[in-house]
């Protein structure tokens, strides 16, 4: 699957088909971002245990209920000596409060563009590059090896 789009005769990273899409709590938030980013650029499925996830009021509810379906243990998390993560195009970039999962985006290194591809509430979805991430956040990163 490749993932660049050919545009008036030139090739477009496939991250441009979802920058700046709008953030709704209801409609599309991180995660509702991150599954439809995993299934259409990197061909997961899987995710049926999370459908209806956006039928809750509220992000903070979806996250709760996405804990509770234990997705994350399914998926291999990547360490390195000395704590430094060599993540691959397509991880799942966890962010996490205290001990907490509350944010989730997609690690791109394609065609010039790198870093983690989320959905904020501010922003809508943006690319952040890991320098950032690393300075505002305490992470984890999985991959996402086989379907789930």
């Amino acid at each position: 699957m490749s993932n660049l789009v050919i545009e008036n005769n030139y090739a477009k990273c496939w991250i441009y088909n979802y920058l700046n899409k709008e953030y709704d709590s209801q409609k599309y938030d991180c995660w509702m971002h991150f599954i439809e980013v995993q299934k259409e650029v990197f061909g997961v499925e899987g995710f049926e245990q999370l459908k209806g996830i956006e039928e809750f009021e509220d992000h903070k509810e979806a996250v709760d209920y996405i804990k509770s379906q234990n997705i994350l243990k399914l998926w291999k998390p990547v360490y390195q000596p000395h704590g430094i993560v060599k993540a691959k195009e397509g991880d799942a970039i966890v962010f996490e409060m205290g001990n907490s999962a509350t944010h989730i985006g997609t690690y791109v290194d394609s065609n010039r563009h790198k870093g983690v591809l989320h959905c904020s509430k501010k922003h809508g979805v943006i690319l952040t590059n890991m320098q950032n991430i690393r300075l505002q956040s305490k992470y984890l990163v999985y991959r996402i090896e086989e379907n789930i």
